[in-house]
């Protein structure tokens, strides 16, 4: 490799094996030697992968690349124009669905469509949430059937304690059929308050009777009260 020597007086960079500068002529012994760095070698691209098949032109069959002709129609491709996808098939023609079942929409009543509001009517079906016991019918006997059109509780309520069972286990129907009322809800809730004053005025009653027996009992043992008075 030829050595350059660098001119200490004006710079100039000589080449080879040379005592003197070729532009100044100044002696280039005491010159440092630079060795002259090799060019930067090429590097060529790699070429890209063939690709793998194509498809057919003719018949759409993948052909392996480098093959000139297709293995499936056995026509030449290389060269040829490429065809455009056939469209896909139209699909079969099909029945539409058929409609769905139709279904009546829930009454704002609050049960179900086969029992319309038909309260007061004096006749037909009873929604199934109004049959069971009707406490306020017991307990208050003709004065509940009066307020809820079950006039024939007057009679019943002559049956004295029959009467007030039987008007318990019946009077919601009857009270159903005889007064109108807007929903199932309503109902429910003009029984319900019924049975809570049946409630409130038995246990009134209850209280009010053990007190009346605690008195009578401690004024006969003073001998305030001799029971054979009441004979």
């Amino acid at each position: 490799m030829p050595s350059v020597k660098k001119c200490p007086n004006c710079g100039s960079m000589n080449v080879g094996d040379l005592a003197n500068c070729l532009q100044c002529q100044t002696p280039l012994v005491a010159a440092r030697t630079q060795p002259v760095a090799p060019a930067p070698r090429a590097v060529a691209p790699p070429a890209p992968a063939p690709a793998a098949s194509s498809a057919c032109p003719y018949c759409r069959a993948a052909v392996p690349a480098g093959n000139s002709f297709c293995s499936a129609c056995g026509r030449q491709v290389t060269g040829a124009p490429i065809a455009p996808a056939a469209p896909a098939p139209a699909p079969a023609w099909q029945p539409p669905p058929a409609p769905a079942a139709y279904a009546p929409a829930a009454p704002a009543y609050g049960y179900p469509q086969q029992f319309a509001n038909n309260s007061g009517s004096g006749t037909g079906p009873v929604p199934p949430e109004v049959p069971g016991w009707n406490w306020g019918a017991f307990f208050f006997s003709w004065l509940w059937g009066v307020s809820n059109g079950v006039w024939v509780s007057l009679l019943i309520a002559m049956l004295g304690l029959i009467g007030s069972i039987w008007l318990g286990a019946k009077g919601s129907e009857m009270a159903w059929q005889k007064r109108r009322f807007e929903s199932v809800e309503q109902f429910k809730g003009t029984q319900r308050a019924w049975a809570t004053w049946g409630w409130v005025l038995f246990v009134i009653n209850l209280i009010v009777s053990i007190i009346a027996a605690l008195i009578m009992a401690a004024m006969v043992a003073s001998g305030e009260l001799d029971l054979g008075d009441f004979q």
